[in-house]
């Protein structure tokens, strides 16, 4: 049991150091971008390649993306019912 916590504590501070990484380099992007007009057009088009959710897509002003292909849609295409974790993947 003490094992398990030992475990469950390294995962999340795992975690946590990566979300802080991923915060961090988002920052430094954004700055960079509201700096540079080149800079800002590639990473809008960058973000316009990544994003896939309506909802995500939105925060960076892009319109709704049409016919990209994700792991969700491949599935549906293919008959297959998507499993929850295809909707968790860039959260």
């Amino acid at each position: 049991m003490i094992e398990a916590r030992k475990v469950q504590a390294l995962i999340k501070g795992k975690r946590s150091k990566d979300t802080r990484r991923k915060i961090l380099a988002g920052a430094m992007t954004l700055e960079i971008s509201e700096r540079d007009e080149e800079a800002r057009q590639r990473f809008i088009k960058q973000m316009d390649k990544y994003l896939t959710r309506p909802d995500d897509r939105a925060l960076f002003d892009l319109p709704e993306a049409q016919n990209q292909v994700t792991p969700s849609t491949e599935k549906i295409e293919k008959g297959v019912q998507p499993d929850k974790a295809d909707s968790n993947q860039r959260k």
